[in-house]
C-alpha cells in the first residue's frame, strides 16, 4: 500500500474527523496536486465557518469554483449504481442509491468513500420492490449520520419494525422522511421511544397529516434533544404549533423551519400566535416563516426582542409585509443576519437597497 493509499483509507474509516482529511491534504499539496488539496481545505474551512456567514459563502465558492474547473475529473460517478453524489468536506460523502443497489455495492463505497450521509431512492411501488431490512441489516450503515428517504416513499410493515430497532443506526443524527405516507402513530412511537439515540434533526416537510402526531409526541421527548426541525407543509392549527414550539426537546433548537402552504391567501397557525413568546429563542439561529402571512406586526414581535441576536438566517417570503416591515427590520438593535429572504411581499427595489445597506454581510433575497 502506497503512502496516498494509506492516507486516503485513514480518511475513509475515520468520516466524523477532519485531521485525516488535512494530512490528506497536505500530501497532495506536496506531490503537485494543488488544486484538489485547496478544494478539500476550502471545503472543510466552509463547514467550520459560523454557519451563513460571509467567511462559510466565501469558502464554499472558492471551493465551487475549483469544482467546476475540474468537473470532468472530480465528478465521475463513486460506482454505477449511484444516482447522485455531493461532495462534503472534500470527499464523496453523500449518495443517492436505489435499496436493492446499495445492499449490493454498500460495501464497496464505504470502502473507497467517507460517506455520511445516504439517500434512499425509491422508483418503484412497494408491491414490486423488496423490504428495506436488508439494507438496515448491513454493517456500514455505522457511518451513517443522515439518512433520507425519497418523496412518495412507501415503508412496508417489515420496514416500519426494522427502521427504529436497526442497532447500526445508533450513530444517526438525521432523519429525513419528506412528502410520504408515514403512519402517525409509528412516528409517535419512533420519537417517543429510544431509537436513534443521537437524533438531533428531523425533517418531516410537506408531510401534511403528521400534526396531529407531532403535537402529542414531541412534548413527550424530553430525552431528545432536536438542533433541527423542519415541518414546513405540515398542517397545524394554532394550539398544536404552539404545544410543538414549546416542546422541551426544541429548546436548544439551531434551524426551524415552519413554512405554510395552506389555502393561498389565508393565514398560517402562526399569525393567532405571539411569536416572541412561543420560538425558542436561545440558540435559533436559523427561521423560515414562509407562507405564515403574518404582516408588519409579527415582524416587530421579531425585531424588538434581545432573544433573536443569535439570529443568522430569517425567511419572511409571502408574508404580507409592507415598507413599515422594512423599517422595523433596519431599526432593529438585535439583527445580525446573513441571510434574509422577503420575496412574494411587492417590496420595491429600493427598500430591498435599504436592507441589504442595513445588513451588509447578507444575503437579500426580494
Amino acid at each position: 500500500m502506497t503512502d496516498r493509499d494509506a492516507l486516503y483509507r485513514a480518511v475513509c474509516e475515520n468520516p466524523d474527523e477532519d485531521t485525516p482529511r488535512l494530512i490528506y491534504a497536505d500530501w497532495l499539496e506536496e506531490h503537485g496536486e494543488v488544486d484538489r488539496a485547496a478544494f478539500i481545505r476550502d471545503q472543510i474551512e466552509a463547514a467550520r465557518a459560523e454557519p451563513f456567514s460571509v467567511s462559510a459563502r466565501d469558502a464554499e465558492d472558492r471551493a465551487n469554483a475549483l469544482l467546476i474547473k475540474h468537473w470532468d475529473e472530480w465528478m465521475v460517478l463513486p460506482a454505477d449504481s449511484v444516482l447522485a453524489f455531493w461532495f462534503r468536506r472534500g470527499f464523496i460523502s453523500e449518495v443517492v442509491i436505489e435499496p436493492g443497489e446499495f445492499v449490493s455495492s454498500a460495501e464497496n463505497l464505504f470502502n473507497m468513500h467517507p460517506i455520511e450521509a445516504l439517500r434512499l431512492a425509491q422508483h418503484s411501488s412497494p408491491q414490486h420492490r423488496p423490504s428495506l431490512v436488508s439494507v438496515f441489516e448491513l454493517p456500514c450503515l455505522a457511518q451513517v449520520r443522515r439518512l433520507e428517504f425519497d418523496r412518495w416513499t412507501e415503508f412496508l410493515d417489515e420496514d416500519y419494525v426494522a427502521l427504529p430497532t436497526c442497532e447500526n443506526l445508533a450513530g444517526l443524527r438525521e432523519l429525513a422522511i419528506p412528502d410520504s405516507p408515514i403512519q402517525p402513530p409509528w412516528l409517535s412511537s419512533l420519537l417517543e421511544g429510544a431509537a436513534f439515540p443521537a437524533l438531533t434533526g428531523l425533517e418531516l416537510t410537506e408531510n401534511s397529516h403528521l400534526g396531529p402526531s407531532l403535537t402529542r409526541s414531541l412534548p413527550r421527548a424530553d430525552h431528545r434533544q432536536l438542533r433541527r426541525l423542519d415541518v414546513a407543509g405540515v398542517t397545524f392549527t394554532s394550539e398544536q404549533l404552539q404545544r410543538v414550539l414549546t416542546s422541551r426537546c426544541l429548546r436548544q433548537v439551531e434551524e426551524l423551519r415552519l413554512g405554510w402552504t395552506g389555502r393561498p391567501g389565508s393565514p398560517g397557525p402562526l399569525f393567532h400566535l405571539h411569536l416572541g413568546w412561543v420560538i425558542p429563542w436561545s440558540r435559533l439561529r436559523m427561521l423560515d416563516l414562509a407562507g405564515q402571512r403574518l404582516g408588519d406586526e409579527v415582524v416587530k414581535q421579531i425585531a424588538s426582542r434581545p432573544e433573536v441576536a443569535p439570529l443568522r438566517w430569517l425567511g419572511l417570503a409571502h408574508n404580507d409585509l409592507t415598507r413599515e416591515a422594512v423599517h422595523i427590520l433596519i431599526e432593529s438593535r438585535y439583527l445580525n443576519l446573513f441571510h434574509l429572504d422577503v420575496r412574494g411581499n411587492g417590496l420595491e427595489a429600493s427598500d430591498i437597497a435599504a436592507l441589504k445597506e442595513r445588513f451588509p454581510e447578507a444575503v437579500v433575497v426580494g
